[in-house]
């Protein structure tokens, strides 16, 4: 599996993977890491066309066994479809994805004219609350047009 964690020695640790929205929990047989890849072996998935059928689904573990974060760091399921508006408080639209670049990440945010690319820098984002359901940005010249 392709990881998207950026602590992948803690997956390592995990005893059960949750799969797919469900969130169906499988116990761990062997997992290895090598750079940003895992083969794991899931116990009860013995063959290739078992497999198979997990092929697209997310891969999780539960919260409370996650690497605690830093201030603000959040994780990608925390940010993805938050609402995001400007300091002016004009709504920009909602985060759909998050792209990992060499700088920083970079936010797609679906508007209603189509995705604006935000930058994941101090310059231009302003607060991301989880818990109230929105990111503020300072949108830099030429941004959101």
């Amino acid at each position: 599996m392709r990881l998207l964690t950026d602590f992948p020695d803690n997956l390592r640790r995990q005893k059960t993977l949750h799969l797919g929205d469900d969130l169906r929990p499988f116990q761990v047989e062997n997992i290895q890491v090598s750079g940003g890849d895992a083969t794991v072996k899931l116990v009860g998935i013995d063959d290739a066309t078992t497999a198979l059928a997990y092929r697209q689904f997310d891969v999780s573990i539960p919260r409370e066994a996650a690497q605690p974060l830093g201030e603000n760091e959040f994780f990608w399921h925390d940010v993805v479809g938050l609402l995001v508006v400007t300091t002016d408080g004009e709504e920009v639209g909602s985060v759909t994805d998050i792209l990992r670049t060499g700088a920083n990440e970079v936010y797609v945010v679906a508007t209603t004219k189509g995705e604006v690319l935000i930058p994941a820098i101090e310059q231009v984002i302003v607060d991301i609350s989880p818990e109230a359901g929105r990111m503020v940005i300072r949108p830099m010249p030429g941004m959101l047009d």
